[in-house]
């Protein structure tokens, strides 16, 4: 299972494929306020929508409901994600350094989730190359934090 990273991680060191994550975690350092609205509005908007499954069955029911995930999703991804970033500054966590983590880190685990772990069915080749996504991410997270 290891050895199939091994062509992966040379695919990201030979075409350089850093330069595609590279700025999304830059951009996690210079707003991170933006990438932590992005998550909790990503995050609350599906559990807004499983909990109110029982409007569904009221007039309107179905409207009431796609608009109060819509809006919990909207005042999550605008001020939602100023509040968020002004409490870690006021805990004395830096969002700079920890909002690139965690952002690439869940990207690392959801590309390892969907793709790697369902791919050991595949001849070896096609499992390789469907590998390079997580490892680039991983790869690109771990040049990008850890201190030079």
């Amino acid at each position: 299972m290891g050895l199939g990273y091994v062509p992966a991680v040379a695919a990201y060191f030979s075409f350089h494929l850093s330069q595609h994550v590279q700025p999304f975690l830059t951009g996690a350092v210079t707003a991170p306020s933006g990438m932590v609205g992005s998550f909790l509005a990503l995050t609350a908007m599906p559990l807004v929508w499983k909990l109110s499954k029982g409007l569904s069955a009221m007039p309107f029911g179905a409207i009431a409901r796609a608009v109060g995930t819509l809006a919990s999703g909207a005042f999550l991804y605008g001020p939602g994600g100023e509040i968020a970033t002004d409490y870690l500054f006021a805990k004395g966590i830096d969002p700079s350094y920890w909002v690139p983590f965690g952002s690439g880190t869940v990207a690392a685990g959801l590309s390892w989730w969907l793709i790697d772990r369902r791919i050991s069915h595949l001849p070896w080749p096609i499992a390789c190359a469907l590998r390079i996504p997580t490892t680039t991410i991983a790869l690109s997270l771990g040049q990008f934090v850890l201190p030079t």
